[in-house]
């Protein structure tokens, strides 16, 4: 069972720990948008330098459990699964799905 909580709160929750910087799963959605999505957002070009210098050189050479998946692909999968499985993206698939069929 899941606790409900606030979406912002959800996404300033830390989610990887490399080198001593710890990174929020907001900072990591953020770098996989960038770093594979071409979003190119940032406001902070010092801060995304060092976490992408971070989950770049370091995230992406650790592997998780010798399956040769990347932590940060993982957690970003993880945040994805926890956001679909949420109570609030529940209801707005049901409503969806309901108005398809009126």
């Amino acid at each position: 069972m899941f606790a409900d909580i606030k979406l912002s709160k959800f996404l300033l929750q830390p989610c990887l720990g490399l080198v001593g910087l710890t990174v929020s799963r907001n900072a990591t959605i953020r770098y996989v948008a960038n770093k594979c999505g071409g979003a190119h957002h940032h406001d902070d070009l010092a801060g995304f330098n060092e976490l992408d210098m971070r989950l770049t050189h370091v995230g992406h050479a650790l592997r998780v459990n010798g399956d040769n998946i990347s932590a940060v692909f993982l957690e970003t999968l993880g945040t994805a699964s926890l956001l679909l499985a949420s109570n609030s993206i529940m209801n707005l698939r049901r409503a969806l799905a309901a108005a398809r069929t009126h």
